[in-house]
């Protein structure tokens, strides 16, 4: 009976906690500079959305925010991203495929940066690949990407280009 009974207890907490959906109260700002305060869905992103949902009023429809129509958006004092298109590095940091070249294969991309620290100098965040990858900005300036690039000096021997360091 005391099986049956934890059984069911378990059975009911695991379906409350996949049912629910977490909106929290938080902000975007369209691309004209307004700003909206809205509830906005957590989905606890590792890198960069591309898109986000959100809604007006806790019983109104959902919407969705994306890079077009949206310059920024967060939450109070968890999380802040920003719409940003910078050169970004593609090389991959799996040492199975590392590249012999020593610079960083950058291409221009549309993202929305997670702002770290943000003053004078800024610090933002995002994902590639399963690869972190760091960009700043001094004084509201133009955001640069902090390199650092593993690649392959021989066959068994691997480099690091360090250029954040500098």
């Amino acid at each position: 009976m005391k099986l049956k009974l934890l059984f069911a207890i378990i059975l009911l907490s695991t379906v409350n906690a996949f049912s629910q959906t977490n909106f929290q109260p938080g902000y975007i700002i369209q691309t004209n500079g307004t700003r909206v305060n809205c509830l906005i869905k957590n989905e606890d992103w590792k890198g960069s959305p591309t898109s986000f949902i959100y809604k007006l009023e806790e019983n109104g429809d959902t919407k969705i925010g994306n890079l077009n129509n949206v310059v920024a958006f967060g939450a109070a004092e968890s999380y802040k991203y920003i719409n940003a298109t910078v050169q970004i590095d593609q090389s991959t940091d799996n040492v199975d495929k590392l590249s012999y070249s020593r610079n960083p294969e950058l291409k221009e991309e549309k993202l929305f940066l997670k702002v770290l620290v943000e003053g004078k100098a800024s610090l933002y965040y995002t994902q590639v690949n399963n690869t972190p990858r760091y960009f700043y900005s001094k004084d509201q300036g133009d955001m640069e990407q902090l390199i650092y690039k593993r690649f392959l000096v021989t066959k068994l021997k691997m480099g690091k280009n360090e250029r954040f360091k500098q």
